[in-house]
Order: C-alpha cells, then structure tokens, then sequence
C-alpha cells in the first residue's frame, strides 16, 4: 500500500536468515513535536532471548527517519531486564470499571501540540 495520510503504516524487516523481525520502520500521524507534520522512525529490536519459548528482544532502539549506521543515534532505547507472561491479572491493569478499556484502538482526539 502506497503511503498515505489516514492510518500510521508500518514495514517491517525480517532477516531472511532468522526469521526474526529486526526493524520495524512507522509513520507518525500525531506526534508531540511542535511544527512537525509526519513523521517517520524506526525500532531496531536486538538481543532476542527465549521467554517460555518465544523469542522476546530485550533491546530495542527508536530512531527519528530510517535505520542508522550508527547505532548509538537513537533517541530512545529500552532494556528488558525481566519478561513475563500473563503476570498481572486484568483488574490490576484496569482497575477502574468506569473507564473504558482502549484496546489496540488509537485514541481519538488525543491533543498534539502545534
């Protein structure tokens, strides 16, 4: 699909080699940024290690635009130090009733500076 304004859009690279999802390069159709239109980025996930036998990155870099040579021009890197599955239950994460899970839906509405 050719790129477009409605919906945030995402490529992701799979290493042939692997099978594993090493970079995923997204649109940002509202971002924080004041003045910027569309964006673009990309995650790099690394260091893949088996949880429960599925293979979790416990690295993962943001960068502003495409993949970058240098890997150290992030603008934003997550440690995994421990994963778990099915660790909270539903009511912790959700603890009031009168406020409407979000789901996977983008929240409408959310304010974006200008």
């Amino acid at each position: 699909m050719a790129p477009h304004s409605k919906d945030d859009q995402y490529l992701v690279y799979v290493n042939p080699t692997s099978g594993l999802a090493e970079y995923a390069v997204y649109t940002l159709r509202q971002n924080y940024l004041p003045g910027a239109g569309m964006l673009h980025g990309t995650i790099a996930f690394k260091d893949f290690r088996a949880v429960d036998g599925i293979l979790i990155p416990h690295l993962q870099m943001v960068y502003i635009g495409g993949p970058k040579r240098n890997q150290d021009a992030f603008v934003h890197r997550f440690e995994v130090r421990d994963f778990q599955f099915d660790a909270r239950e539903n009511q912790e994460l959700h603890p009031d009733p009168k406020i409407a899970p979000v789901g996977d839906a983008k929240v409408v509405g959310y304010p974006v500076r200008k």
